[in-house]
């Protein structure tokens, strides 16, 4: 839900690192817009509008994020840190995602595919 405009910070400058953000947009703390891909291109911000269901949120992952995976996990020594908030829930009072409980497995479970 949140852009990890801290995570990015670290990343940004290191060409060697990859880092993916999905996040609500507009929400605090406004930061990750789509446009920035930071000075060596590594990084991909994909926001997405409030009250996006479990259909377009997995559609997102899995046209954008699940590409970007594959293609740089065959590098050697590819290690992968997932940073997953658990605010996207629909029963989350922070934003106004409509991810349910099971959409987290469904993701992981692509992920290790």
């Amino acid at each position: 839900v949140h852009h990890g405009n801290g995570t990015e910070d670290i990343v940004k400058d290191d060409p060697t690192l990859r880092y993916i953000s999905t996040h609500e947009s507009p929400l605090y703390p406004g930061t990750g817009p789509a446009s920035f891909t930071g000075p060596h291109h590594n990084i991909l911000n994909l926001p997405y509008p409030s009250a996006t269901t479990s259909a377009s949120y997995l559609a997102l992952f899995r046209d954008k994020v699940l590409p970007e995976l594959r293609e740089h996990a065959a590098a050697e020594n590819a290690l992968l840190v997932v940073s997953a908030g658990y605010d996207a829930l629909g029963a989350d009072f922070l934003s106004t995602s409509l991810l349910e409980p099971e959409d987290y497995g469904v993701m992981m479970r692509e992920v290790m595919e």
